[in-house]
């Protein structure tokens, strides 16, 4: 009885969680908002107590249709103490874009990201939180001009998560947020709008610091069988970029450096198989 209520609920959410596909992908008012949708299957195979490796394939859509990024990557953890675990891996990264030298034809550019991640758990009943710190580092195989950004993009990424889980029926709500910083952007030495000043910015090189998305994401995890999970998500980012337009020649700004912000709004559902 409790098995099939526990797939009655989550299959219940589930119906739920796809009825809002078609309200988000409509909501247009706020043009400086996007929306997408992320479809994700793993494998996770536990080598030794503790230790694990895990695959995952992601995909990652422009609204419901449009195919604008897709991520494969493989993992290693290691929970080192009952509180304590320590991980790392790969990322080959695929993402659509305009082909600067055919306009209108999409190409694929490709970017390889590599992790490192510290996570603390304490946990209080039912009740889980955690704290996790990730040094990432994404490098881009297409040319880029690096007086506007680095080649290589070092990134700490700090989530804050807390979850309840109700074992009896293997579901487990929760929610978190993450601040990300870009820890090597471009940096210029005048931010000034007047034209004399800003032709004559100096490029200092990759050392701005500075916070370019703040993520809070709520979602539901259902353990089925102990071999097969689900994991529903909503995720709202809070993106802010620094917008420079330089010559590729020579370190020369066009126009004034400006920051900008927009929101992007995503709901995902993945798969896992655990053996």
């Amino acid at each position: 009885m409790k098995t099939y209520l526990s797939k009655l609920m989550a299959v219940a959410l589930m119906g739920i969680f796809a009825a809002q596909l078609p309200a988000f992908a409509d909501d247009d008012d706020d043009l400086a908002s996007s929306f997408g949708t992320r479809y994700s299957v793993g494998i996770d195979k536990k080598i030794i107590k503790g230790l694990h490796v895990d695959f995952e394939e992601e995909l990652r859509l422009d609204g419901i249709s449009a195919l604008d990024k897709s991520y494969t990557s493989i993992g290693v953890s290691w929970k080192v103490l009952p509180f304590l675990k320590i991980g790392a891996g790969y990322s080959a990264i695929g993402a659509r874009s305009a082909d600067d030298l055919n306009p209108g034809t999409m190409v694929w550019d490709w970017r390889h990201r590599g992790t490192f991640d510290v996570t603390g758990t304490v946990k209080a009943g039912a009740w889980k939180f955690s704290l996790r710190e990730r040094f990432q580092a994404t490098y881009r195989n297409k040319t880029v001009n690096e007086w506007q950004q680095p080649k290589t993009a070092m990134v700490l990424k700090s989530r804050l998560k807390a979850s309840y889980d109700f074992y009896k029926l293997g579901l487990e709500p929760y929610a978190f947020v993450e601040h990300r910083l870009l820890m090597n952007g471009a940096e210029w030495d005048s931010r000034s709008t007047h034209i004399y000043e800003y032709a004559n910015s100096t490029f200092i090189g990759h050392s701005d610091v500075y916070t370019n998305r703040i993520r809070a994401q709520v979602g539901l995890e259902w353990d089925i069988d102990g071999r097969h999970a689900v994991e529903i998500y909503s995720l709202y980012d809070r993106i802010t970029e620094k917008e420079i337009d330089a010559k590729k020649t020579k370190p020369v700004l066009k126009m004034p450096v400006t920051t900008t912000e927009r929101n992007f709004i995503a709901i995902g559902i993945g798969y896992t198989f655990s053996f």
